[in-house]
């Protein structure tokens, strides 16, 4: 293995631990609530967030077919942690007759996502991230009401994921330039969806 992609491996190797013990923590916090969505809620966006840890450490610790068997279910998993992500706001902190539709939407496009990248062919990639997008905005009808139902600090928290996310993007363009540089990005990603934990705990715990 490269020395380059054991760093790969070993960044999302520490973010998979991280997500095992604090989302174990999230899970048993909302187990403890009682109450049915929150535990619902906590169980998917865990799993997702475990999923990706899981695929990507798996991907750049692999060689051969195993390693392009794993970069598609690491690309699949993207669309699990959206979508998971999501979820407790859908399904918690708004009002549930517009959460519930744009939940059924949202991981509507995850699975059309799911089937798209199982499709053969590059152009699929293409159809990838234009679906990322259409994830990613998919809560913007909404994005004036979901913003006032934010808890104290929550706004922070969901700007400073962002910060990292789209600041790490720069390591990520630069990966066949610059040796470290996708780890580099792997930093930048934990960093991301540590952020939005902070913020997914306090709603849901």
């Amino acid at each position: 293995m490269h020395t380059s992609e054991r760093f790969n491996s070993l960044t999302h190797m520490v973010g998979l631990v991280a997500a095992v013990v604090a989302g174990g923590m999230l899970i048993w916090a909302t187990i403890i609530d009682g109450a049915l969505w929150k535990i619902l809620s906590a169980i998917l966006y865990v799993s997702s967030l475990i999923a990706l840890y899981t695929t990507s450490t798996l991907y750049h610790a692999s060689t051969g077919i195993a390693k392009k068997i794993f970069q598609k279910l690491d690309h699949i998993a993207i669309y699990m942690l959206i979508a998971g992500s999501y979820t407790p706001f859908l399904l918690v902190e708004i009002d549930q007759s517009v959460g519930w539709p744009i939940f059924a939407v949202v991981w509507t496009l995850a699975i059309a996502g799911i089937i798209i990248e199982l499709l053969p062919g590059k152009r699929q990639r293409i159809l990838a991230i234009l679906m990322y997008f259409a994830m990613s905005y998919a809560i913007v009808t909404y994005s004036g009401s979901l913003l006032t139902d934010l808890p104290h600090n929550g706004l922070f928290w969901v700007q400073l994921g962002g910060v990292f996310y789209t600041g790490g993007v720069v390591f990520y363009v630069m990966d066949k330039k610059f040796r470290y540089a996708h780890a580099i990005w792997h930093l930048f990603v934990l960093a991301g969806s540590a952020s939005h934990f902070v913020l997914i705990f306090s709603i849901l715990a």
